[in-house]
């Protein structure tokens, strides 16, 4: 975190203990990302193999029973579904609510509690250029403590660290003594739309045979009908 000089002493002296907060904070957050909108042009070129990909739509509303505090997956750290900002105003504002809200405790106290709303909300910001994906994403901060180790996977030539979520709640249900939701699972996909490449018709078949494979036997399976050949 970058300080500007502060006139205000107190002030400065605030914004150094919040700053070292997160230069202590090594355990990062991870963010799966979905589109209000299904069937985008701009997605198949920019995230589904050049159109050869799927895109997989999901009840948003599914993924309660393991979001939010006191759940079981809060164990291991916070797992929230959340929209995304793109306004330079509304993110600007969320900031600087979280630093100038007055709490009636000591100054490093002050630190933590900021640094935990700024936590939360600024992986859900994004630059206003990408406002037309209209995007939620499912973000996961671990704890310190967090048992679940990450995975890793290769992308766009990088090795990218990821939790999954099957071990989260494998890990959560062996901690409860097997009351774990039966809901978690599986997760709540609804429809599953097979890219415009010119062998869709091969994939759609093949993307059935998959889902059947792994328990999703009554997931409804379409075509993009989008004229791109990639």
């Amino acid at each position: 975190m970058e300080l500007k000089a502060a006139t205000d002493v107190k002030v400065e002296s605030r914004l150094k203990l919040l700053a070292e907060h997160f230069t202590a904070a090594p355990q990062g957050t991870y963010v799966c990302c979905f589109c209000k909108t299904d069937n985008l042009l701009s997605q198949w070129r920019g995230y589904g193999a050049n159109g050869a990909g799927v895109s997989v739509e999901v009840d948003t509303s599914g993924f309660s029973v393991i979001t939010g505090p006191d759940l079981p997956v809060e164990t291991f750290g916070l797992l929230r579904l959340w929209e995304v900002f793109y306004q330079r105003e509304t993110q600007v504002s969320i900031v600087r609510a979280a630093i100038e809200f007055e709490h009636a405790a000591s100054p490093q106290e002050w630190a933590d509690r900021a640094a935990h709303a700024l936590e939360f909300f600024l992986p859900t910001f994004k630059h206003g250029d990408f406002s037309g994906e209209e995007e939620f994403r499912l973000i996961f901060t671990p704890a310190t403590d967090c048992p679940v180790k990450p995975d890793f996977r290769v992308g766009r030539g990088m090795v990218v660290p990821y939790y999954s979520l099957r071990k989260l709640i494998a890990q959560a249900d062996q901690l409860h003594g097997g009351q774990v939701d039966s809901r978690l699972t599986q997760l709540p996909i609804t429809q599953v739309r097979v890219g415009p490449s010119p062998n869709k018709a091969l994939n759609t078949d093949s993307i059935r045979m998959f889902l059947a494979k792994h328990g999703y036997e009554n997931v409804d399976v379409k075509q993009s009908a989008i004229p791109y050949r990639g």
